[in-house]
């Protein structure tokens, strides 16, 4: 980061993050007005992903989920500030995994694995958190954001309690590199190909979906079982993570679809908190 960018900005932000969160939900409360009634951010998006993603739903249901959601982007505004100079010990009341055994056989018998997410709740906390919580080190693998600072300012938080990030376009290099060790790489997989040629088209949210086809490959060639992170919210600010196996092993005799599963438990996290999707991405704007 450069030193400009840390005194204009970075150390601005960091002396904000130390407020309690409960402060920083309200100082960004605006935003959710700024976004929602004033700019109307994305609104038209929103509300056609919901209405294809949830045909039986009514039109006033639907706006109930997208007003929820706009409330969501701010909190997770303020969250992702906060975890700037969030303490470990509240990381850990923040964040809390179950059936931690799934990850410690895959640990014990693997080593290496693969672990999906969507951009569902805050997924921000729960990489931070990710290093405390489970037996792995963990490799975030990311897609650099254009800002420069932002994506520096976003890894340097990542890191923060001893996980490692690693852009999208070293994933190969760094999994050949580390894939005999007890590494959980992890990929925020539900975004949208740039290139459709090579995705592959699956049934998500009642719509045909091009999925990136990254973890199928990288799972077949080096071997990876893979595990999907599902992730659950009773209020602001607290998640629990539940790791779910999709694949143990990969091999010509196993005829699990990768993305096919990853699509349907990401689905039903989604419908059942459906505001902690990320609904104003034009995730639907390419089409076979």
């Amino acid at each position: 980061m450069k030193k400009s960018h840390r005194i204009l900005f970075f150390y601005p932000l960091k002396l904000l993050s130390l407020l309690p969160l409960q402060a920083l939900y309200v100082i960004c409360y605006p935003v959710y007005l700024l976004l929602f009634s004033i700019f109307k951010y994305r609104r038209k998006v929103t509300l056609q992903n919901l209405r294809n993603s949830f045909p039986e739903k009514s039109l006033a249901e639907l706006h109930v989920i997208e007003k929820r959601y706009y409330k969501h982007l701010s909190r997770l505004l303020a969250e992702i500030i906060k975890g700037i100079s969030i303490s470990e010990k509240e990381i850990r009341k923040r964040v809390v995994i179950h059936d931690r055994h799934v990850l410690e056989e895959v640990y014990n018998k693997h080593g290496a694995a693969l672990m999906l997410l969507g951009h569902f709740g805050n997924w921000e906390m729960i990489a931070l958190s990710a290093e405390l919580i489970a037996p792995h080190h963990f490799c975030i693998v990311y897609k650099p954001l254009s800002n420069s600072f932002f994506n520096a300012l976003i890894n340097e938080t990542r890191e923060r309690f001893g996980a490692e990030t690693s852009p999208m376009e070293l994933t190969h290099v760094k999994i050949k590199n580390l894939h005999s060790d007890k590494v959980l790489f992890t990929l925020v997989a539900d975004q949208n190909p740039s290139n459709i040629k090579n995705a592959q088209w699956v049934n998500f949210l009642n719509q045909e979906t091009a999925f990136l086809t990254g973890p199928k490959i990288l799972s077949k060639r080096y071997d990876l079982p893979v595990l999907y992170l599902d992730v659950k919210s009773s209020k602001s600010g607290y998640y629990e993570i539940y790791p779910k196996v999709i694949l143990e092993v990969s091999d010509s005799k196993n005829e699990v679809d990768i993305l096919q599963e990853y699509a349907k438990m990401l689905e039903d996290t989604i419908r059942n908190k459906p505001e902690f999707w990320l609904w104003s991405h034009r995730r639907w704007k390419h089409k076979r």
